[in-house]
């Protein structure tokens, strides 16, 4: 019991340590890792004001900001289509229409697979099972929000590159067999 409690008081000393240190060896590595051409932009910021509004009788002082750098969202697009299937029990030879796969509402989160940026935005396919909209040039990842084991889908990981529109078809498993 006592060889434990020293184990224990070792690990809480060193994680202090990280902690105490942790602006020394993990922001140069997230800055080196993390660049403004690589992380992507799902909604552009409001630009903020070059001046401060001075108050009645003085001068107007200029503030500097840091350099964004140019993001073209509307060059370069998602199209999502979300489908369900099997939905009949038994498949027929030839196969019944009726049976074919639907498109399926349903909400999504999308997210970048850059480190620092992948807690990912909620999307929404309308009752057509479609999503589209602008986004930056990058690497993403969608899944189901939901954690139920059916309908079940596979993550699908996709590149968005500039100045085009990317198509990602989601087949989502119902079940039905």
């Amino acid at each position: 019991m006592k060889i434990i409690r020293i184990i224990l008081l070792i690990l809480i000393i060193i994680g202090l340590g990280l902690l105490a240190t942790q602006r020394y060896w993990v922001s140069p590595l997230v800055n080196k890792i993390l660049s403004y051409e690589k992380m992507p932009v799902v909604v552009s910021p409001t630009p903020a004001p070059t001046h401060l509004p001075a108050p009645t009788g003085t001068a107007t002082v200029p503030v500097s900001h840091p350099p964004t750098p140019p993001v073209n969202q509307a060059s370069s697009s998602v199209a999502i289509t979300a489908t369900i299937g099997p939905t009949c029990p038994v498949m027929k030879d030839p196969p019944d229409p009726a049976c074919a796969d639907k498109p399926y509402e349903t909400t999504l989160v999308l997210a970048s697979t850059i480190i620092g940026r992948n807690g990912g935005v909620l999307v929404k396919t309308d009752a057509q099972g479609y999503f589209s909209e602008s986004i930056s040039p990058g690497i993403y990842t969608i899944r189901a929000q939901s954690d139920a084991a059916l309908p079940r889908l596979t993550p699908v990981t996709f590149t968005v590159e500039p100045n085009k529109q990317t198509s990602v078809h989601l087949q989502f498993d119902s079940g039905i067999r």
